[in-house]
């Protein structure tokens, strides 16, 4: 026998014992008894004890239960509301005659009216309760009623996508629906020519489950044997039919045709690091060289000289607006004195404006599309182009206004509105109309009296 055999407690049975034991961190290492011990949770630079009475009174005590909520149809139960991967079937108790009757008559009647029980359900002791939907099963051997869990409100999250904004054709729709006809697993001919429904689940087994069922099977009866490939038949089951496949050949190459793809470059790595934008401005820069020894010489003279920022260096390189920072790309634009960009600025910034708001997840870039149209609007004053602001905001509010979108009450509320010819000479909006325009059409009655004053302003002028 081993030394370390000899000096346990009980060496004839090689059992070892553990003893554990609590010290103080002092010179006596004083030994704390077990029950003088309580957990203790940092907060801060204090720790907060926690004893045991204290854990237990804030443990949230269930007992093992089923507990019938209400009926509500079939219908309401979504499929994409049932939860987990496995369900409980619920049978009444063994030899309880009483209890079966009473079982059958409520899983008939579930059955006759379609309609779901919604249950409380706790499994075990003190564990969490559950909110689920038993639905009736009924066989010539036997019923049941089968438990699915069900979300709680804090389980489902609500996503918003921006639409669309590309029209799609009529044909390009037809191809599409045609393709997801075909690839309907609803109506499969199998060799024999009967219809029938493709990949049915009662009649598949789990591919994860039963491979390592094969796995284990090998292993124990041939331990020196390699693992066993998929079977065949699971793996059929992970493949596209070869009827799917043949049906949708025709529309998926219609579709490669008439949905175009457009290839996008790739920056080079120096150019998203503002090489492009060095050279642009007339600075020699070596782009091959380490960082520290680039050289940001001028070129020539007359093209950008030393001491320049790197804000008026970037500026004139400037030629679209761009989605992070419009308000700043669009007045670089206006600014530029190498070309004149004031056109292009004004449509971009146009054409920004309304992409935003369509691309915007609820109120997500409402913001800076406001931003936009404000900067937008000084920019028309000054370069006297109030006919593009004019237009460009009566179709923001035509778009904008209405199916629930919040955008133009936000611009209503800022107080932007038409530029009137009191504020810039090329105008021709009246005063009136500018106030009124954010606050919708004026009566007919006022309407008149305005055009009766401007008539006969009008009439005075050709006197004088």
């Amino acid at each position: 026998m081993s030394a370390v055999s000899q000096a346990s407690a009980q060496p004839g049975s090689m059992k070892v014992v553990m003893d554990r034991s609590y010290h103080l961190n002092d010179e006596d290492e004083t030994e704390v008894n077990t029950a003088d011990l309580a957990k203790g949770y940092r907060f801060g630079k204090t720790i907060v004890p926690m004893l045991k009475i204290d854990e237990q009174s804030m443990k949230f005590t269930t007992e093992k239960s089923m507990k019938v909520l209400g009926f509500t149809s079939a219908q309401h139960v979504k499929l994409q509301h049932r939860l987990g991967d496995s369900v409980t079937v619920v049978v009444p108790a063994p030899g309880d005659q009483h209890a079966a009757i009473a079982f059958s008559a409520l899983v008939h009647a579930l059955a006759e009216t379609d309609k779901m029980a919604i249950v409380r359900y706790v499994a075990r002791a003190n564990s969490a309760p559950k909110i689920g939907a038993c639905v009736a099963h009924i066989k010539p051997l036997y019923e049941c009623l089968i438990f699915v869990a069900l979300p709680f409100m804090e389980d489902i999250r609500q996503f918003t996508f921006a639409s669309l904004n590309k029209e799609v054709s009529t044909e390009q729709a037809a191809v599409v629906d045609s393709l997801i006809s075909n690839m309907d697993l609803s109506n499969q001919t199998d060799e024999d020519g009967d219809t029938h429904e493709a990949l049915q689940s009662k009649h598949m087994l789990n591919p994860v489950l039963q491979h390592i069922f094969q796995c284990v099977q090998r292993r124990a009866l041939s331990p020196d044997d390699n693992l066993p490939d998929l079977d065949p038949v699971l793996r059929a089951y992970l493949e596209q039919p070869q009827q799917v496949a043949t049906n949708c050949a025709a529309e998926l190459k219609r579709i490669s045709e008439i949905f175009k793809l457009d290839v996008v470059e790739k920056k080079r790595k120096h150019d998203q690091e503002g090489g492009g934008v060095w050279q642009e401005s007339g600075l020699k820069l070596d782009v091959d060289a380490p960082a520290a020894k680039r050289s940001n010489t001028p070129a020539t003279e007359g093209q950008a000289a030393v001491g320049m920022t790197m804000e008026e260096l970037t500026a004139d390189s400037v030629s679209e607006v761009g989605t992070v920072e419009p308000v700043k790309n669009f007045r670089a634009m206006l600014n530029r004195r190498d070309v004149d960009l004031s056109s292009k600025a004004f449509t971009q910034m146009c054409a920004m404006i309304s992409k935003l708001v369509r691309d915007s997840i609820s109120d997500q870039f409402f913001a800076k599309a406001l931003d936009c149209l404000k900067e937008l609007r000084a920019a028309a004053i000054e370069l006297s182009e109030a006919d593009i602001f004019n237009d460009h905001i009566r179709s923001v509010k035509r778009d904008f206004s209405s199916g629930g979108n919040s955008f133009w009450g936000l611009v209503s509320k800022s107080g932007v509105t038409l530029i009137s010819s009191t504020e810039c000479d090329a105008s021709l909006v009246a005063s009136h109309e500018a106030q009124t325009f954010v606050q919708g059409e004026q009566p007919a009655s006022a309407q008149a009296a305005v055009d009766d004053d401007v008539d006969a302003d009008d009439f005075a002028d050709m006197l004088d």
